[in-house]
């Protein structure tokens, strides 16, 4: 979604991802990228000069984002963590932050009723930006002013302004105190960033229901009876961006960002005519390992003919599953090297002002945490170095692990390139938040080993969803399968207590509780019910016939 190396604070958490997957369990290994989940406007609903040098980008200015979506709602890590963290991400090549807040920001007045109990300070936001000042990085706020609003139009008091009734995603953009809404957001938020940033970010992204209510459909009524046709879903989008990009520029003198998604079907004629390009500045999104697959060079020549700058992202965690525990390091090298190729392709038509890499920490404001920022600092690292250092990837594996204080030089292969040996082996390295990441990698590898058996259990012919039914097995075969069940059990519960430590040095009591909820306990809940089941099996002495 991100020329410049672009870090996004969001959510600090970074719930930031604006993806509207399904929640899947972690065991049906979900790896689809967010791009499969978008949608074009179907009339209602969206659901429904010179060279680089080879390996980096050269830009006067590099963005990197870290978050999910927001300093994400829990997912902030503590101020202690991030004046560990800034400093390295600097040296790794960032040079600014793009936070978007969501419900960690401290809202007041009419707003407050929506701000975490886990949320930063007023404090806390001003020795933040003090933090990012001191290590020379520049502060991006983003705030999402159409899409991705749960966090607001979940509430009773602000549910009116929704644009579908029965879900909180969009607002609706038909109505006045939609717009007083975003604005009192906005004027908020820029009491810290006024000033001290040239950009906001207003977000706009995944706009999943457009043009549904009564207002909206008013609205274009109206507009059809002006103008036949002009009536229409990407026409009310278009004029809500509008809105909120005229009150940034014209109150604050900021050049509002937007993600390119929804524009990426309207027509360049329509955005021409319309004069988007002088309004704001599009962040074209993609995570995918092959990023030509989302935006075809006839998407590049339309933009190119309607804004003066682009921005590119790519991710370093939060964009390859749900539920992942570790960011898949090739899948995001691989997303990045791609986003290389296609600046050092089309950089001679357009005007790249930055690449933000992008760390979403859930996938929606109601979906559960993917990666945590200390087990994707490695991630995050290597990312960094490979998009601002020119250098082939031997040597940028080598900066990166220096950079982590890794004991070792890694031989890089692109083609041989081990990433489970690599996660290993980067548990005796010595980054801001080693604490978290050898126990979650050593959970993540209990988790595979705790699925793969229980497939090769159910594969056996002594412990089928018959055999419980009907309490009859082999018991003698059920002893070695309750062994190995205990075995993991015990491996559980002495990472439960790892983890709680470490967790609770980073992040807040409610965060740590939820996450080990979803990530250990449920896990020893279900070995736990396993182990029930084998022991009323196990019980049983004298069989009858066999049952039909």
């Amino acid at each position: 979604m991100r020329s410049a190396c672009l870090v996004i604070l969001g959510s600090l958490v970074c719930t930031g991802c604006f993806v509207l997957f399904p929640i899947m369990p972690r065991v049906l290994k979900v790896t689809v990228p967010r791009e499969t989940s978008l949608k074009s406007f179907n009339g209602n609903d969206l659901n429904d000069g010179e060279e680089d040098e080879p390996g980096g980008v050269r830009d006067e200015t590099r963005y990197f984002y870290y978050t999910t979506k927001q300093i994400s709602s829990r997912a902030a890590p503590n101020l202690k963590y991030l004046r560990e963290v800034l400093p390295l991400m600097r040296k790794a090549g960032a040079n600014t932050l793009l936070i978007e807040y969501e419900d960690m920001f401290p809202y007041w007045g009419p707003l407050a009723s929506t701000t975490s109990s886990s949320a930063y300070s007023s404090d806390q936001i001003r020795t933040i930006m003090g933090m990012a000042k001191n290590n020379s990085l520049q502060v991006i706020p983003l705030l999402q002013t159409f899409g991705h609003m749960e966090h607001i139009l979940k509430f009773q008091t602000f549910s009116h302004l929704r644009e579908h009734q029965k879900y909180p995603q969009s607002i609706c953009p038909s109505k006045n105190d939609s717009l007083s809404l975003i604005k009192t957001m906005i004027d908020q938020v820029m009491v810290f960033h006024q000033g001290s940033t040239d950009y906001i970010h207003i977000g706009c992204d995944e706009v999943v229901h457009l043009g549904i209510c009564p207002h909206c459909k008013s609205v274009m009524r109206k507009m059809n009876h002006v103008q036949k046709g002009l009536g229409t879903p990407r026409r009310l989008y278009l004029e809500h961006v509008k809105e909120i990009a005229t009150y940034v520029q014209a109150k604050y003198q900021i050049k509002p960002l937007i993600w390119d998604d929804m524009i990426r079907s309207i027509p360049m004629a329509e955005l021409k005519a319309f004069g988007l390009g002088e309004m704001v500045e599009p962040m074209v999104w993609v995570y995918a390992e092959e990023v030509p697959k989302f935006i075809d060079v006839y998407t590049w020549r339309k933009y190119v003919r309607v804004f003066k700058n682009i921005w590119v992202a790519g991710s370093f965690k939060g964009a390859f599953g749900e539920r992942l525990l570790v960011p898949p390091l090739r899948r995001h090298s691989q997303n990045l090297q791609s986003w290389l190729d296609v600046i050092g392709k089309e950089r001679s038509f357009l005007n790249f002002r930055g690449i933000v890499l992008t760390g979403w920490s859930r996938y929606d404001h109601f979906a559960s945490l993917c990666e945590l920022l200390p087990t994707a600092i490695p991630s995050l690292v290597l990312g960094l170095v490979k998009i601002s250092t020119p250098a082939n990837g031997q040597i940028q594996l080598n900066i990166a692990t220096r950079l982590l204080g890794c004991p070792f030089t890694y031989k890089y292969s692109d083609s041989q390139f081990d990433e489970t040996k690599l996660n290993h082996d980067l548990k005796s390295c010595q980054f801001p938040g080693r604490q978290v990441f050898e126990p979650v990698v050593n959970l993540n590898s209990l988790h595979q080993e705790l699925d793969n058996y229980l497939r090769q259990v159910s594969a056996k012919g002594w412990i089928t969803p018959y055999h419980k039914t009907h309490n009859y097995t082999s018991t003698w075969r059920l002893a070695e399968i309750r062994r190995k069940y205990q075995s993991l059990d015990r491996a559980l519960e002495s990472l439960h207590e790892t983890l709680t430590s470490a967790l609770s040095e980073i992040f807040d009591e409610s965060m740590v509780s939820e996450w080990m909820e979803q990530n250990v306990e449920w896990e020893r809940n279900q070995t736990m019910e396993n182990l029930s089941v084998l022991d009323s099996l196990k019980a049983r002495t004298i069989w009858g016939d066999r049952p039909h």
